[in-house]
């Protein structure tokens, strides 16, 4: 399941790039990568514990506001520029998290290491 939404992220990711602000596709790619890397982040709350847990679904419901928000044009004083930010940054930096997280995890049998 989590391997799929990220694949979804990923190509939501991929497309925004190539598509520019001008064409429509933009927005759509945008929508399904803001949508998929944040709720992907509340359910990996649901499967990790300590401060991972708190930051996941923190970093995802901030960006899941901060998209809601945009999508409603109740930008504020931060603009639609802005809203944007506050719906990818807790994303980067959830992802960050997460990756090292998951780095952690591994164990390496060094060939040093007495085997039992």
């Amino acid at each position: 399941m989590l391997i799929v939404i990220f694949f979804i992220a990923g190509i939501g990711i991929f497309r925004v790039g190539i598509f520019d602000l001008n064409n429509g596709l933009h927005g759509l790619f945008a929508l399904i990568s803001f949508i998929s890397i944040n709720v992907l982040a509340i359910i990996v709350a649901t499967k990790v514990s300590g401060p991972l847990r708190c930051l996941s679904a923190l970093m995802g419901t901030i960006g899941l506001l901060g998209l809601i928000l945009h999508i409603s044009e109740t930008n504020g004083p931060l603009g639609p520029g802005g809203m944007e930010r506050v719906i990818v940054y807790p994303a980067i930096i959830w992802l960050l998290a997460y990756s090292g997280y998951l780095m952690s995890r591994v164990t390496a049998i060094s060939p040093l290491t007495p085997q039992h």
